[in-house]
Parts: C-alpha cells; sequence; structure tokens
C-alpha cells in the first residue's frame, strides 16, 4: 500500500498551497459576481414583463 504524506512544513508546499488558495478565492469571487449579474438580468426581465402586462391590461383614456 503507497503512502501519500504531504510535506506541509515544505517552503515549496506552502508555496504551491498559497497559489492554490488564491486561485481558490478568485473562483469564488468571480463566481458570486457572475451569480449576482444574472439575478439582476432575471429580476429585471420580471420586472419588465410585470410592468408590461400591467400596461397592458391598465385602462387607456
Amino acid at each position: 500500500m503507497i503512502e501519500n504524506t504531504i510535506d506541509f512544513e515544505n517552503p515549496e508546499i506552502q508555496e504551491y498551497l498559497l497559489v492554490l488558495g488564491i486561485l481558490l478565492h478568485d473562483i469564488i469571487v468571480i463566481t458570486k459576481k457572475v451569480n449576482e449579474e444574472l439575478e439582476y438580468q432575471v429580476s429585471s426581465i420580471i420586472l419588465n414583463h410585470f410592468l408590461e402586462e400591467i400596461s397592458r391590461l391598465w385602462p387607456k383614456d
């Protein structure tokens, strides 16, 4: 059986882990930004549709 061990005291490993942590953070931030933008777009579409329906149903003078 092969044992996989990571030497967390190794400066090279620490550097790799730091880079991976930064990349993971960036991915999370970008994903959150994209989700917020999509939520905004969906909300805008729903609101516009609602306003169109209201204006269509609203009695005209």
